[in-house]
């Protein structure tokens, strides 16, 4: 009998602990599994690394880039996606420079020379010392850089005529915990913990969930956490549960929508939250995918669910924010409808950009034509802005966007306040945003709003980038 059969015989048990351990059987099922295909090759392969190595790979995984100690991990290389999949969002979370569907390079065997120009989106194989020389000089110049950048840590992103911005870091491996608090992070924007899920070889229990969890709180103690709800699917697909047949997975089952096709996982999931956080932490609890009311009443009734369950068990717990990820076009008509139910919303540039679009951000045929500053997307923002100004919800932007600088300038112009990026793109848009005054950025806003091509707005803001005096931050 397989392990599925013994699962599903847990599961259908009325007793609601036991029907909640079909999980740990699952849990064991698969480690059962993987140790039988002696799926360790690669961990063996990594071992006894001690200097810099670059990931190459068709689509290099989350897996892979935990398997490799931070400090020695100098860059990557997909042959596939784009710099917008999940493999390089979170190498640029992380600092490390990625190249993005670069084509399928057979000549690399391994142990190769190797530069990645993550600025340019280049790869320079076996290069001439006058070359290597010259890429030395860049890295020390932007070693200076960020010293002087590093002066501003204990400053805050306060503009020119006073309007106070926050910023927060965008996190999800805690090996990249330390560099958010040490580029002066104010909190977490968005904890993805689809990250602890995918380096495992199974779904993690309530209780090692717990553990990750409470290594994030304790590292932002009395800071805000916004901690995003299991989000796979599309390009982010767990090991040992992939989801396939899927013609179109962007638009397919993943986040909120798989999560409350199994409310056991998303139930355990919630239960650990809120025991991490326990009666002090700032939690806010982030649903990625919304777009439908049943979906946030839905969880709104499993999250009253789950704090009933802790309280009757004795936990010392305080109920968490709640908010939705914009990021589904059909959510910004209905945001005045939810108004009441949520305590915040945070505006996801990368997958609102892509709907809005109808842009594939990991195909790597259509990913020149991406772009986070298209009329289209800025005119939506500016929408979204207004409305939860309307209806006094709390906003803020997580996504590549609040890493660029142009970008930067468009929404302090609309009135975001709250920004959540990598977090090596802290100190260089909080040195920008401290150049920077609110009349400037909203003059600005009005002139992008009128222009109809995102090469004429481009165009705008690296003109009245050079005249803030800040182009030298912007690559």
């Amino acid at each position: 009998m397989s392990i599925h059969y013994f699962s599903e015989v847990f599961r259908a048990m009325d007793d609601p602990y036991l029907k909640a351990r079909h999980e740990d059987i699952q849990h064991l099922g698969n480690k059962i599994f993987n140790a039988w295909r002696g799926n360790n090759d690669a961990a063996k392969a990594l071992a006894g690394i001690d200097g810099p190595v670059v990931l190459v790979g068709e689509m290099v995984s989350v897996s892979d880039i935990a398997a490799i100690p931070v400090e020695y991990l100098a860059g990557i290389v997909c042959f596939a996606g784009s710099g917008l999949s999940h493999t390089g969002v979170l190498a640029n979370a992380m600092g490390v420079p990625a190249v993005m569907g670069v084509g399928d390079f057979c000549s690399l065997q391994g142990g190769e020379q190797i530069i990645v120009d993550g600025d340019d989106g280049r790869i320079i194989i076996q290069p001439s010392k006058a070359v290597v020389r010259e890429f030395n000089k860049l890295i020390t110049k932007q070693q200076a850089l960020s010293e002087k950048l590093s002066e501003l840590h204990d400053q805050p992103a306060t503009t020119m005529d006073g309007h106070r911005v926050r910023l927060f870091t965008n996190t999800g491996l805690l090996a990249d915990i330390t560099p958010g608090l040490k580029n002066g992070a104010e909190g977490v924007g968005l904890y993805r913990t689809e990250i602890p899920f995918m380096i495992r070889d199974s779904f993690p229990t309530e209780d090692e969930q717990v553990n990750v969890y409470q290594q994030v709180f304790a590292a932002y103690a009395g800071k805000p956490v916004y901690i995003r709800t299991l989000d796979i699917g599309g390009d982010k697909q767990l090991p040992y549960f992939p989801i396939t047949n899927e013609e179109n997975p962007a638009l397919g089952w993943r986040g909120i929508r798989f999560s409350l096709d199994n409310v056991q996982l998303i139930m355990t999931q919630v239960r650990a939250m809120i025991r991490s956080a326990e009666d002090a932490g700032d939690l806010h609890i982030l649903l990625p995918m919304i777009s439908s009311t049943n979906e946030l009443d839905t969880f709104i009734k499993l999250l009253d669910d789950a704090c009933a369950q802790l309280s009757s068990e004795g936990f010392a717990i305080r109920r968490p924010k709640v908010g939705v990820m914009v990021e589904v076009p059909a959510a910004i008509s209905q945001l005045p409808f939810w108004a009441k139910k949520l305590d915040f919303i945070s505006i996801g540039s990368n997958d609102l950009s892509q709907y809005l679009l109808a842009l594939d951000r990991n195909n790597s045929r259509v990913a020149d034509r991406y772009d986070h500053l298209h009329p289209a997307v800025l005119h939506e923002i500016n929408r979204i802005v207004k409305v939860a100004r309307a209806h006094d919800l709390a906003l803020s932007l997580c996504g590549e966007m609040a890493s660029d600088t142009a970008a930067v300038i468009l929404l302090v112009g609309m009135g975001v306040r709250t920004l959540s990026m990598s977090a090596a793109k802290l100190p260089s848009i909080k040195w920008a945003i401290r150049s920077l005054s609110v009349a400037k950025a909203e003059a600005v806003l009005q002139q992008a709003l009128t222009l109809e091509n995102v090469s004429e707005i481009r165009a705008l803001l690296a003109k009245n980038i050079a005249e803030l005096e800040f182009s030298e931050l912007v690559h």
